[in-house]
């Protein structure tokens, strides 16, 4: 893949691409890069380019030095990023594969961008459901005082969730996602920046909904069935606004970034033939 990379009122966007014609934005998650999409490359269709896309404070692209992070990235502003990415490819519509975290950013910018936008493929998708420790650490003063507080000291989460393991509260795997998350201080402080900077990135279902149909936009999201950080059940959330819902699960946990996602969407014609919608499978 080839690195690019766009500076915009002092906010850097690392991207990679990969083949040419029609850009496929990817969108990674939390704590991984934009290089987790070179396995999907034989996805691609022959008139299709990977535009895999860094988020902000992952790998080279980085967050103002003069703007503070509670000035969170506005909906416009990650448009105009996109739109800008667009000009120099000298594209005007576009398809987008997300992943986690990343899903999230995709739904934002299908909501703004349904017209211009063809195909669409989330992977473990957050933003169907926003938890209420991310409103309160992410969008009020007093929860993100308490987490710079916890980030200095993120033992304190860690054996909160470990005590929580065993009053059965949370499972194994939940346990094992904070604790990969949450070792360092980095890591907590890597948390604190994703989420204060795309705090404002969560999409209305109904009218993301509406925007999909209303512009034909061939929309797929694959969960694992033993998912315990984005729960497959999540996918009822928007697929319940939409006519033909077409939704997948699948044998896996919270990582699908993998050869055998890969193989199922191959199989199933997830990419390269969208016209028939599919019920949830177990």
């Amino acid at each position: 893949m080839h690195r690019n990379e766009v500076v915009i009122n002092g906010l850097t966007l690392e991207y990679y691409t990969s083949g040419s014609g029609k850009p496929v934005f990817a969108f990674h998650g939390f704590g991984r890069s934009a290089h987790d999409f070179e396995i999907f490359t034989p996805l691609l269709e022959t008139d299709e380019m990977l535009v895999a896309i860094n988020l902000f404070q992952h790998q080279g692209s980085r967050w103002s030095k003069t703007r503070p992070m509670t000035d969170s990235l506005k909906l416009d502003e990650l448009q105009n990023l996109m739109q800008h990415i667009l000009e120099i490819l000298q594209a005007n519509r576009f398809s987008m594969w997300g992943y986690s975290m990343g899903g999230r950013i995709s739904l934002s910018i299908l909501e703004r961008m349904a017209p211009q936008v063809d195909k669409v493929m989330l992977l473990a998708t957050d933003g169907l459901k926003v938890a209420p420790i991310y409103k309160f650490a992410a969008h009020t003063a007093i929860g993100r005082g308490v987490y710079r507080l916890l980030m200095k000291n993120p033992k304190i989460i860690l054996n909160s969730v470990s005590f929580g393991k065993k009053l059965g509260v949370f499972d194994a795997k939940f346990h094992r996602f904070i604790n990969v998350h949450l070792e360092t201080k980095e890591k907590a402080k890597l948390v604190y920046e994703a989420w204060l900077i795309y705090r404002y990135c969560h999409p209305n279902l109904p009218s993301l909904a509406k925007a999909i149909e209303e512009y034909n936009v061939s929309f797929t999201m694959i969960f694992g069935k033993y998912d315990s950080v984005i729960k497959p059940q999540f996918g009822k959330l928007l697929s319940q606004h939409l006519a033909a819902p077409n939704y997948h699960i699948i044998p896996s946990g919270h990582l699908l970034m993998t050869q055998e996602t890969i193989q199922y969407i191959v199989e199933n014609n997830l990419w390269t033939n969208k016209s028939n919608a599919a019920s949830p499978q177990s």
